[in-house]
């Protein structure tokens, strides 16, 4: 968990776009090599950056496909340390699991949004589950300018005093 930090946070230099689309590019195969013996041909979805370098001779219903991940990063000083990190935090990637075959196997198959609000705090939300978090990230940020115009009184309201 990160200690707080009363220092202002360095200007956040903005992420760099992602990437355009590809035009339907061929699908990536490889064999994979699987627990227990047998191959597979694996073919991944054109929105798919993963390696898979971990997944041969996994089980089958380990394979994932992700996209590229998004995060915000703030700088913050981790418990214990002195210099701030680049802190990720509402991180979000498409993901699927194509064999999945635990818990909720339909929804787990289909391409959906692994949202990370904090590192190891993940949710696995649709396209209309991921439209509400945006709609309440940016009322947030609506609330954020609020609590910053606040700040920015109570300062000058503090200057003012102390010059007194």
């Amino acid at each position: 968990m990160p200690a707080h930090s009363s220092a202002a946070p360095e200007a956040a230099t903005p992420p760099p776009a992602l990437p355009a689309p590809a035009s339907s590019p061929a699908p990536r195969r490889w064999l994979r090599r699987i627990h227990g013996g047998g191959v597979i041909t694996e073919s991944c979805p054109s929105w798919c950056v993963a390696t898979h370098a971990h997944d041969q001779g996994g089980m089958v219903g380990d394979l994932t496909h992700d996209s590229a991940a998004v995060a915000m990063r703030l700088p913050m000083r981790v418990q214990g340390g002195v210099d701030a990190v680049a802190w990720p935090v509402l991180s979000a990637m498409v993901r699927q699991w194509p064999y999945e075959d635990d818990g909720d196997s339909a929804r787990a198959r289909e391409p959906h949004v692994a949202f990370e609000p904090s590192p190891d705090e993940t949710l696995e939300l649709d396209a209309d589950g991921l439209a509400v978090v945006i709609d309440q990230i940016r009322a947030h940020a609506d609330r954020l300018e609020q609590v910053h115009a606040q700040l920015l009184a109570a300062v000058a309201e503090h200057e003012a005093e102390v010059s007194l």
